[in-house]
């Protein structure tokens, strides 16, 4: 038994590199297009495992292949020969499949929208917690400070008083 369009679709989503999953769902929308438009050439309806394509952009990724045998792409040969293989394509399972692509990359964009939104909180609190020790440090020196200067000024005051006693002495 195939898996689903929505099975596929949600693994896809669980790719976290924004480039890969662009990269992957580009490629796979590809696909689904290239048969819809010449559904009887069987060059767009076999995808060789070993092709670059396949190896770098469609194997890497979380749910690609899975979403290909969603569509009803089967596997075929061994090795080199490996392939995957849509025997007859059906158009209104393509379409869906396009479809179900489409709103992947929409709810994608929509995760990377809140990842970054929670992120930027984050960094906003770490901001805030980062200004507070520096306000309490500033603080701690500010007042090291003023206690150093109290310190001078009582010297300052012990030694002229003493100057002054040795001044009335003489």
């Amino acid at each position: 038994m195939s898996p689903s369009l929505e099975e596929a679709t949600a693994i896809l989503l669980k790719n976290e590199e924004p480039a890969g999953f662009r990269m992957t769902t580009e490629t796979l929308f590809k696909i689904v297009q290239n048969v819809l438009q010449h559904p009887g050439d069987e060059a767009f309806r076999r995808l060789k495992r070993s092709s670059k394509t396949f190896e770098t952009k469609i194997a890497p990724a979380k749910g690609g292949v899975r979403f290909l045998r969603a569509v009803g792409f089967c596997e075929e040969g061994e090795g080199e020969e490996a392939s995957l293989v849509l025997r007859a394509p059906e158009e209104a399972r393509l379409l869906e499949a396009k479809a179900a692509l489409k709103e992947c990359v929409k709810q994608y964009a929509l995760l990377q929208e809140e990842r970054r939104r929670i992120e930027n909180e984050r960094a906003a609190e770490k901001l805030r917690l980062l200004r507070e020790v520096s306000r309490n440090n500033s603080k701690q020196q500010n007042e090291e400070e003023r206690e150093r200067q109290q310190a001078l000024l009582k010297r300052d005051r012990e030694d002229f008083a003493r100057q002054r006693d040795m001044n009335d002495l003489r």
